[in-house]
């Protein structure tokens, strides 16, 4: 397998796929659990561990130390 030079955080395939879920979420499944109280409140929980996701991925990259990032992530 090839390695890419990473040049920024959309370089990572795991970031593409974090962004590429939450999309699908707003896309798919927001329409549908806000018609319920019980859905509404699931969707508040699932848009914060969604957006965490990337947000913790986005900070530690800002931070650029190679101990930091898991090479499992290239």
């Amino acid at each position: 397998m090839e390695r890419k030079k990473i040049k920024s955080i959309e370089d990572f395939e795991v970031y593409k796929k974090a962004v590429k879920l939450f999309e699908d979420f707003l896309e798919e499944d927001l329409p549908i659990l806000k018609r319920s109280f019980t859905g509404r409140t699931l969707v508040g929980n699932q848009l914060r561990c969604l957006d965490s996701i990337c947000a913790n991925m986005e900070e530690g990259y800002e931070r650029k130390s190679g101990k930091e990032i898991n090479p499992s992530l290239f």
